[in-house]
């Protein structure tokens, strides 16, 4: 059952993904981009459900850093003559294909964003619901012993200083027992000595 933060971003995913796609079908941008647009769609798919939001957010990554990386390609390769034929140069390309990889960054990023928010707030959940079951079986079973509320009064805090300083305080009474001998043990021939 989805909570409602969770339908919160499920809607954002999904409206992140409709607009990679939209980008990539509908964008007209020069030739790396709309394939990682669709590769980002894909990430974003993956993210929006726990089984798969690991995987969706490497996609996502990938994807935010190859479009960091491909953004200043095209103004590199267009101004020197011999490797204008890696991407078009004609017209405004180089600078619809900077403005599509920042676009595809940006959505990139913000599906990881919120795909990675939404895992670390499972993952605080499981973490709460496991202690609270741990308290139960400690409970249960008479582990712990629940703190009983002090209703005394408090002390004077110099009466506590004093009582503090002079008196040392007592061993458990764990420490108090004697470990019992066992014959042809090192500690039952250290006792018997």
């Amino acid at each position: 059952m989805l909570v409602r933060p969770d339908r919160q971003v499920m809607i954002a995913q999904a409206i992140i993904c409709v607009l990679m796609l939209c980008g990539a079908a509908f964008g007209n941008f020069p030739s790396p981009v709309p394939i990682l647009l669709t590769v980002g769609a894909v990430g974003v798919g993956n993210a929006a459900f726990e089984l798969m939001r690991t995987f969706g957010s490497a996609v996502l990554g990938g994807v935010a850093l190859a479009s960091v990386a491909l953004a200043p390609v095209p103004f590199v390769t267009c101004s020197v003559g011999r490797f204008s034929a890696v991407f078009d140069c004609t017209g405004n390309a180089p600078t619809w294909n900077l403005t599509g990889t920042v676009i595809t960054a940006g959505l990139s990023g913000a599906s990881l964003v919120l795909a990675r928010s939404v895992a670390r707030s499972h993952d605080i959940d499981r973490l709460l619901r496991m202690e609270r079951r741990m308290v139960e079986l400690q409970r249960h079973f008479g582990i712990v012993d629940l703190p009983s509320q002090n209703t005394e009064a408090p002390a004077d805090p110099a009466e506590e200083q004093a009582a503090g300083e002079s008196a040392v305080p007592a061993p458990p009474p764990e420490m108090d027992a004697v470990a019992p001998e066992v014959e042809g043990s090192p500690v039952g021939e250290a006792n018997s000595t």
